[in-house]
């Protein structure tokens, strides 16, 4: 028998006896080291997948004990999360949910630590910046690439990288005018003088919203030549109060100043980019009323990936002295906004705005 029936065989015998609840057995395979990861090569489905399935907390506890793949995503694009909540089973859910913030939690620490120099291999980024010429993925890739703005067969404004992938696009309008007004409405600092940073323009519809507000100090920070151009051409550079600052958040970060109102949407940039401004905020609110927000992207293409990692970025928040509320904005069908595009970035039906303050200061 060859190696690889000898693994099909075991995999196989872990899905059987999850499907029966056979921990006994299940157990036993387990130790002599069979792929508890296996997935059936039919359905796609893991021993999780099975476990949550049958409704079983007490399978679901033991494989995630195991090492169980939490994300696993079967063959009609369901993880074993999305199962459970399709029979409201609350107390599944939560689990997996869980074990998927403590394993991404970890993983980030990870990131970080190699990041920092402790694998002692310099060229070593933990994947988040790797040889990839994606634009979506690799930020120095995206800064040299071309950028079009562009109308949709609807008429919608969009920006495409040379990929073909959308970097911004017309349908978050909605998201951005819910952030402004969280934002800004009722600030004690809108009837004086009320300071903005806005970091990514993109089609600038974030910035246009906090224009209605007239702040007095309007900052933007912004590394793509093409979108500088843009702005330039559509009479940014030349707005009472406007300044754009040309390059990465990490240029000028250190001596911007402070604001009363902060948002972040950045472009081809990764999770610990984002983490990475928020230990920056201490240093950039103006005042215990100061407000920042961020748009809210991560794994916004799963709805279980999406609670994780909202989860993920509150825990972050937290840590660093900010307590986030969040507020649920409805997003509508998208499947026609999505045609002719390579890559969609979102698929939910709700998006999670969040609104953050110091609660140390």
């Amino acid at each position: 028998m060859s190696d690889d029936e000898i693994f099909h065989n075991a995999g196989m015998a872990v899905l059987h006896c999850s499907a029966i609840e056979d921990t006994e057995s299940l157990k036993l395979l387990i130790d002599k080291g069979a792929p508890i990861f296996y997935q059936d090569p039919s359905s796609g489905y893991t021993s999780l997948h099975l476990a949550a399935d049958k409704q079983s907390l007490r399978l679901v506890r033991y494989l995630l004990s195991q090492g169980a793949t939490w994300n696993a995503i079967d063959h009609a694009g369901f993880t074993p999360a999305d199962i459970a909540l399709s029979y409201g089973n609350t107390p599944i859910y939560e689990e997996i949910v869980a074990e998927g913030v403590r394993a991404e939690f970890i993983l980030n620490l990870l990131g970080e630590k190699a990041e920092n120099g402790d694998s002692g291999d310099d060229d070593d980024d933990s994947g988040d910046n790797d040889d990839s010429n994606d634009p979506a993925s690799n930020l120095n890739a995206f800064l040299s690439s071309q950028l079009t703005y562009e109308y949709d067969s609807d008429g919608n404004e969009r920006v495409v990288d040379s990929a073909g992938d959308p970097v911004m696009m017309a349908w978050e309008t909605p998201i951005m005018k819910a952030s402004v007004r969280a934002l800004c409405d009722n600030h004690p600092d809108t009837q004086d003088s009320l300071s903005i940073l806005n970091v990514g323009f993109g089609l600038g519809i974030i910035d246009t919203e906090f224009q209605k507000y007239s702040p007095t100090n309007h900052t933007i920070i912004e590394a793509h030549p093409h979108v500088l151009q843009h702005m330039r051409e559509t009479g940014w550079y030349d707005k009472p109060g406007v300044t754009v600052c040309e390059g990465t958040w990490q240029d000028h970060v250190d001596s911007i100043g402070q604001f009363d109102v902060i948002y972040f949407d950045t472009f081809s940039e990764h999770y610990r980019d984002l983490k990475a401004f928020f230990e920056h905020i201490p240093d950039l609110v103006e005042s215990p009323n100061s407000r920042f927000s961020f748009f809210h992207g991560l794994g916004a293409t799963n709805g279980v990936f999406y609670d994780v990692y909202t989860r993920i970025a509150d825990m972050h928040l937290e840590q660093i002295g900010l307590s986030a509320q969040w507020e649920d904005v409805p997003v509508p069908e998208l499947s026609a906004v999505w045609k002719g595009v390579r890559r969609s970035y979102w698929n939910l039906p709700v998006y999670k705005l969040p609104i953050a303050r110091m609660n140390i200061f």
